[in-house]
């Protein structure tokens, strides 16, 4: 990388700006744990124009506000692991921060580039659309806000447009009894990959005895992170056993579409997916038990 293919903005404006200058050649840089792998392995064309976002405070921060906690695109997995309120009230995305590659990478990585990237095995995007987040984006026709969900279109495509930037993600909180967790498989317990990732949210009844609702969502089983929602349906109304949520655990398979590739089959990621879902649930239950509400 030259000084002649590297602009740097110090405000989410002059950031558009360039992307519009540069329109069609322009790639922003975060953290750039993803990008110096496409660099290594020569997939990012010559006359691409980074533009680094590195320094724009108002990217940087976590707050908990009256519509939900605000977290900014260049919040790192450090600072998630390091927010006691990411820790009591998102549960699921402390936990999949906590569980990304390695302390030298969590201290770069942010989880605007773990969005903006649609890895199908992105450990951040599963438990922000779990948690229900939606994300502000910010480009030259305007502002938007749009469910996370609906940001991975196709493997490492996105619904975004080349002008717009990721400014932030907002997670609900309320006063129901909620609770969350994450649940990783991969090859080795450290720097690795998801085989099967999946985030759970799960909110119990007055009596802590029913599940209300649940949003599960899965990594690494489909072209994008997907949703779990027959399991959702199912489960919805249902006593908070674990027996009860192993039964229901084979509806995941409803709505994955796995591959085989060099981290685990088709077959291998079907019977983990029914194992992990029923993990996710569980485990949020029992955070949503520990809540003082």
């Amino acid at each position: 990388m030259t000084k002649t293919n590297y602009v740097k903005a110090t405000s989410v404006r002059q950031a558009i700006d360039y992307l519009i200058e540069y329109r069609g050649q322009a790639m922003l840089l975060a953290g750039g744990t993803d990008i110096m792998v496409l660099m290594n392995q020569y997939e990012i064309p010559e006359e691409t124009v980074f533009i680094g976002i590195e320094d724009i405070q108002e990217l940087k921060q976590i707050s908990c506000q009256n519509d939900g906690i605000h977290i900014g695109s260049m919040v790192t997995d450090s600072e998630l692991i390091a927010s006691e309120l990411i820790r009591e009230k998102a549960a699921a995305l402390y936990m999949a921060a906590s569980e990304s590659a390695s302390p030298q990478v969590r201290n770069r990585a942010t989880i605007g580039g773990n969005v903006a990237t649609a890895s199908p095995s992105g450990d951040a995007q599963a438990a922000l659309i779990a948690l229900g987040a939606s994300a502000v984006i910010e480009g030259e026709n305007g502002i938007r806000n749009v469910p996370v969900e609906t940001i991975p279109i196709f493997v490492k495509k996105t619904s975004l447009e080349e002008t717009e930037i990721i400014k932030e993600f907002i997670i609900p909180v309320s006063n129901a009894i909620t609770g969350s967790c994450f649940v990783k498989m991969g090859k080795r317990k450290a720097m690795t990959i998801s085989i099967v990732d999946v985030a759970a949210k799960i909110t119990l009844s007055p009596d802590r005895k029913t599940i209300e609702s649940a949003m599960i969502s899965a990594g690494a089983c489909a072209t994008t992170v997907v949703r779990l929602k027959k399991l959702e349906q199912a489960l919805a109304g249902c006593v908070a056993e674990k027996d009860v949520i192993k039964k229901y655990a084979h509806l995941a398979l409803e709505d994955v579409s796995p591959i085989t590739d060099i981290r685990g089959s088709e077959w291998y990621r079907k019977e983990v997916i029914q194992v992990f879902a029923e993990r996710a649930v569980t485990g949020a239950v029992a955070n949503a038990l520990e809540r003082e509400v």
